[in-house]
């Protein structure tokens, strides 16, 4: 059992104090990772210097269980691949002083600048009644013992939690580089996150579409889709946090504008790929003069008055910096992690029912749930610095595929059924009887990949498990 009291410093100036006044301070260098991780209770592995411990500790606050045991390097090694969180490196030094012994930590990397001293006591009683030396007069900030943010567990899960962010700052500096890449500090309100990574998605959609008005172009009418649709699904995703009203107006606005281009796109990749099919030429012709009354369509919708007027009430919603429309405050890890999480239950449960019974209506289904985790996936990835997140991540991409695949069959034969008419009727319907089998073959490689799937997915999901 261990009894001790931890603080918060203002730096680690108190060491150059110890040293005038001879103090004798010995010095390990730290790097420890967490294996499991409960409200009360750890998994903890930990090098100091040259020598390994494994170490569980239980409870909370002033009296903590700790069992520790010394272990291989490899076993140390080999435990890294199931850490669920960052790993912490920190120099301690560790002294005397009335013989009660001092624990100086000087936090590096992700944790810089943080330090904190922690003192161990005998008895309950000789915890309560400490007072400090005059030595520490002018260096301690505050006591942290119950503060949970502080705990190493935390510490590792959430970071430092004194990270100083100014959201209308980075708000600046994405409207000047919409390309910068997000790292979201984990203790920032949930609301200012989301509008910040609403605010970069819009970036883009202002130049592609823009651009698409200017020059019609099949890859930025699908990049400019690409984008209305990552944003909406990362809006409903977080609608919680927002006045639900003005949420609704703006879903309704980003599927308004989505759908009148979904066809247009439809059109553009089966004309893509009956470019590599014999005989076709004819009907090529005919495609694509479709597609371009369409693109005309497009160009013409994308500056309608319907358009602009939604665009500026988008624009009112994201420069909100007054918390007018905002709901709830969460924090932005916790909040993340939980709908991750959630997003996983629902596509495990899905995936479950996922045979070849299965209309293919249920498929493209599971992959619009899919689509949803890659959203999150790519834009919060990063937050966790986990090895699982980007296996998991490069597995899900590539099962995207494969159901975009047979959704784009599956709407090829519903244009081939509009088509299949006059002289290009037998050319059409041998058509749909290629792509037919193309799509049985690709429901065969999703239900294959199945259980690889679940399993990267059930990994990530008990390792999120720990963040709220």
């Amino acid at each position: 059992m261990e009894i001790e009291r931890k603080f918060l410093l203002e730096d680690s100036s108190l060491l150059k104090l110890l040293f005038e006044k001879n103090v004798t301070i010995y010095k390990t260098s730290i790097k420890q990772f967490y294996t499991e991780i409960s409200k009360f209770s750890e998994i903890r592995y930990r090098k100091k210097d040259e020598i390994y411990y494994l170490t569980n500790k239980a409870g909370a606050g002033l009296v903590r269980d700790e069992l520790e045991v010394v272990i291989s390097k490899n076993e140390y090694k080999e435990a890294k691949n199931k850490r669920i969180s960052h790993i912490i490196s920190k120099d301690r030094y560790s002294f005397f002083l009335d013989e009660l012994e001092y624990f100086l930590d000087v936090y590096h990397d992700f944790l810089s600048p943080l330090v904190t001293l922690e003192i161990e006591f005998k008895s309950v009683e000789d915890a309560n009644e400490f007072k400090f030396d005059t030595i520490f007069e002018n260096v301690v900030k505050k006591e942290i013992t119950q503060d949970e943010r502080y705990k190493n567990k935390n510490l590792s899960l959430y970071a430092n939690p004194k990270c100083e962010f100014e959201c209308n700052k980075a708000l600046i500096a994405i409207k000047k580089s919409p390309n910068l890449e997000l790292k979201f500090p984990s203790y920032i309100d949930a609301s200012d996150g989301f509008r910040l990574l609403f605010n970069q998605i819009y970036q883009k959609i202002k130049t592609l579409k823009q651009s698409y008005i200017d020059s019609p172009d099949a890859e930025v009418l699908h990049q400019l889709r690409v984008n209305l649709r990552k944003s909406r699904s990362l809006l409903k995703l977080a609608r919680s946090l927002y006045d639900e009203r003005v949420i609704a107006q703006i879903l309704n606005g980003l599927k308004m504008v989505a759908n009148r281009t979904n066809e247009k796109r439809d059109f553009d990749v089966f004309i893509q790929y009956l470019k590599d099919v014999e005989n076709s030429s004819e009907i090529l012709k005919s495609l694509e003069f479709v597609s371009q009354s369409k693109q005309g369509d497009v160009g013409e919708f994308l500056v309608s008055k319907e358009v602009e007027e939604f665009f500026l009430d988008y624009e009112n919603f994201l420069s909100d910096d007054s918390g007018f429309y905002k709901k709830d405050s969460k924090v932005m890890k916790k909040f993340i992690a939980f709908i991750i999480r959630k997003e996983i239950i629902g596509l495990e449960k899905r995936f479950a029912k996922l045979d070849d019974e299965r209309e293919n209506e249920y498929f493209h289904a599971t992959r619009i749930e899919l689509k949803k985790l890659r959203y999150l996936f790519e834009s919060f990835k990063t937050m966790f610095d986990i090895e699982a997140f980007d296996d998991g991540f490069a597995r899900l991409k590539k099962m995207q595929v494969v159901f975009g695949e047979l959704q784009d069959r599956d709407v090829w034969c519903d244009i081939i059924d509009m088509y299949d008419k006059g002289e290009m009727a037998h050319f059409m319907q041998a058509q749909k009887g290629e792509i037919s089998v193309q799509m049985f073959k690709l429901r065969g490689q999703i239900l294959d990949k199945k259980p690889k799937f679940i399993k990267q997915i059930r990994k990530i999901s008990k390792i999120l498990k720990a963040y709220y």
